[in-house]
């Protein structure tokens, strides 16, 4: 008779979380529409530059709670199915951001 081998925990796949991860996904994207929504109502009702500028700040700034929010949502989804983050962030691009896609004054 084979030796039993302790149980070891199995990891679930990617494929296993996709219904919180769709939902995630659904309610940012919903919420996302909402920032917009609201910043394009408050440019529509600004009477001045200052007032635009002030608008284009606020959306900025829900924007990028947002998706603050929403990484915190994500992060918590993988840890608690004991899956490895993937690497969000800039970490090392191949080259910055329009590189490659015309060519420079060097080129000519």
């Amino acid at each position: 008779m084979a030796p039993l081998r302790p149980a070891v925990p199995r990891r679930p796949r990617c494929s296993e979380i996709f219904p919180e991860q769709k939902r995630l996904a659904l309610s940012d994207q919903q919420a996302r529409i909402a920032i917009l929504q609201r910043g394009e109502r408050c440019l529509s009702a600004a009477g001045s530059s200052e007032a635009l500028r002030t608008c284009m700040k606020e959306q900025r700034s829900a924007s990028q709670r947002q998706r603050e929010q929403h990484r915190a949502a994500m992060k918590a989804l993988f840890e608690r199915n004991g899956i490895p983050l993937p690497q969000w962030g800039k970490g090392e691009r191949k080259g910055g951001w329009g590189e490659g896609r015309r060519p420079g004054p060097d080129s000519i």
